[in-house]
């Protein structure tokens, strides 16, 4: 039936291509022909980041040796009154000239660009109406790994990964010919499962490990290199790409860049490599005593991770940077050493260049699925793997990540902290004798002004110390009556991690990074903070959290003369065993510069510590020192 149905589909674009073609064909060969599918979304709707792209685009446009051609739509906006504006509700599809767009006859079938057909037909169109000795498509929008890619607003539809494979497939079968890049100005697309299935159709893959900001790629100083001959392949583009996303970024202030070049001719071997790991690490498993995972589920935990929402996790998209878990996994378990740089030597051979800033430094290029942070929701788990197993990849990880994940969802059992938290000198201290032990967070807590049955969360902090000793994890922390403060209130820190990272000289050194959730003018959003070894804080990022329909937003927020920035505290209603969240103080703020974190003296009143334990499997309990702190007035 399938074959019923996709053959006439072909043979009507090939038609189609030959009567649209008619008006629009070149008589010679350029030698670059570069393919723009530009899904405007919310992107374009919210915040003009299409329309910001196309003026750059602009900037140099369509020269003697270079073809832009763009497709624009799926966004819910029609500026198409105004000087250059865009019908973006409409799929529309544009030559870009030097400070102009020009645009092409072309009437859409289904006006959705989140169907294959739809991208299958930008393809072929645009290789038969512009021939050129290579050819780049870039696929602009949302990303979200396994998710898929390009959230058309108008239908309310996203294309999955098999979808973007089918319509590459079709394509290729039409036009036979091969892309010289691949690439994704989108968010967290550099993911081995979505290469393993793109990886025939392109000769060079370019995208990010993490999530892109709102600017995206720069398009002057790519265009302006093909234009000046001075890139000769999908390589030395993709060099061009990175090195322009990396500086505006810079110029922005903008963090959390990634950006990945990767010859796809070389993925086979990364897949090889990683199923030699997964074999070698299930081997070294199955020796083991007690919690046979351990190593590996401590490597995870360590490892560089893209996509998470700590106020969601069951929507975060567990992608890991593949390498620095191996490198890991090694650390923990030097049994896998061989099959360990075996990997991490394929993808060294396969990400030809790559790029990022120093909120990523554990990035090497390319990403894979691994369960963590979903794990909290352990009744969803069979639900996730089923969905995952549905994409075409490596039959060995898909199977070891569906023992692992098993195993993970069945231990139920909370950490243990059999003699409580004591209390010697204002030295707080437990002892977790749980063997699968992960992190612990010291817990600040304050009695409600206005409800004797509430209590009050003020945040979380990293012990002072954590010790492995012979009764078990002793974790401690020293009392002073000091906290981590925000504008000189307790910051209530959703997520504090330390980073360890080697850098281009091989020298060693750590980060802090600090997650704050906070409103800003109404809106949540999340304050990420980086502190560094000399303990200087810097404020890195302003973004929104994940979306109510999962989409990781590429927008940065950027602080403006009287905005409005509301603290967000959680509270715990002892009667009705219900947690909620409850907003604080507000201030007016002029830029960035106005939010300052610091070590704080706290206020007079009663305070209680504690801690809020994690094992690697995600299961969690909080522990109380039942002293109360009374810092007096």
């Amino acid at each position: 039936m399938r074959k019923i149905i996709l053959l006439p589909a072909i043979f009507f674009i090939a038609f189609f291509m030959f009567l649209s073609v008619a008006g629009q064909a070149q008589s010679k060969n350029v030698k670059w022909t570069f393919l723009v599918y530009l899904i405007g979304s919310d992107l374009e709707s919210n915040d003009g980041s299409g329309s910001s792209d196309l003026e750059e685009m602009m900037k140099v446009g369509s020269t003697e040796n270079l073809n832009v051609i763009v497709t624009t739509g799926g966004a819910n906006k029609d500026n198409s009154d105004e000087p250059g504006g865009i019908n973006w509700k409409k799929i529309k599809r544009w030559k870009v000239g030097k400070g102009k767009l020009n645009p092409l006859t072309y009437t859409s079938a289904n006006n959705n660009m989140a169907i294959p057909s739809s991208l299958t037909d930008f393809i072929v169109w645009g290789e038969k109406s512009f021939p050129a000795d290579k050819y780049v498509l870039v696929l602009w929008d949302h990303g979200g790994a396994l998710d898929g890619f390009g959230h058309d607003e108008n239908s309310n539809m996203m294309l999955s990964v098999m979808q973007v494979k089918e319509a590459l497939e079709n394509a290729s079968k039409i036009t036979k010919n091969k892309l010289e890049v691949l690439g994704f100005d989108a968010c967290l697309m550099a993911n081995i499962e979505v290469l393993a299935n793109y990886k025939s159709y392109s000769n060079y893959f370019v995208a990010s490990e993490e999530v892109e900001p709102g600017h995206g790629w720069n398009y002057t100083p790519i265009f302006n290199a093909i234009a000046n001959n001075t890139v000769t392949d999908g390589a030395s583009l993709g060099k061009v790409i990175a090195d322009g996303y990396l500086a505006q970024a810079k110029s922005l202030s903008t963090s959390g860049i990634t950006l990945s070049v990767i010859n796809t001719a070389k993925v086979d071997n990364v897949i090889a490599a990683l199923d030699g790991f997964v074999s070698g690490i299930s081997t070294s498993a199955q020796k083991n005593t007690g919690s046979k995972y351990l190593p590996i589920a401590k490597g995870r935990s360590e490892s560089e991770e893209y996509g998470k929402s700590d106020k969601s996790p069951d929507k975060s998209l567990d992608v890991v940077d593949i390498m620095d878990f191996a490198r890991h996994v090694k650390a923990n378990n030097p049994e896998v050493a061989t099959s360990a740089d075996a990997l991490i030597s394929a993808i060294n051979d396969a990400v030809v260049y790559k790029v990022k800033d120093k909120t990523k430094p554990n990035s090497n290029g390319l990403t894979m699925f691994f369960p963590f942070n979903k794990l909290k929701t352990k009744t969803k788990i069979k639900t996730v793997m089923s969905k995952y197993e549905q994409i075409p990849f490596s039959k060995n990880y898909q199977k070891f990540l569906n023992v692992y994940t098993g195993l993970a969802a069945a231990d139920v059992v909370k950490p243990q902290v059999p003699k409580g938290v004591t209390d010697r000198d204002n030295v707080i201290e437990a002892v977790c004798t749980s063997d699968d032990y992960d992190e612990a967070f010291v817990v600040l807590i304050a009695p409600d002004e206005k409800d004797q049955n509430v209590i009050n969360f003020l945040g979380v902090m990293l012990p002072d110390e954590v010790t492995e000793t012979n009764d078990g994890v002793s974790i401690k922390y020293n009392w002073d009556g000091k906290w981590i403060g925000l504008n000189g209130e307790p910051a209530n820190i959703s997520d504090m991690y330390v980073e360890e990272y080697e850098d281009d000289n091989g020298e060693t050194g750590t980060l802090t990074i600090i997650e704050i959730p906070v409103m800003i003018n109404d809106e949540y959003a999340i304050l990420e903070f980086m502190v560094d070894e000399e303990g200087n804080y810097e404020l890195t990022n302003i973004v929104p959290d994940i979306e109510d329909d999962g989409l990781f937003s590429k927008e940065t927020i950027t602080i403006e003369p009287g905005d409005k920035l509301t603290f967000i505290y959680n509270k715990y209603d002892m009667t009705t065993d219900e947690s909620f969240e409850e907003e604080g103080k507000t201030i007016i703020l002029n830029s960035e510069d106005d939010i300052q974190l610091s070590i704080i003296n706290l206020r007079p009143g009663d305070y209680m510590i504690g801690y809020s334990i994690i094992d690697y499997n995600q299961n969690e309990d909080f522990f109380l020192n039942d002293n109360i702190f009374t810092i007096k007035r």
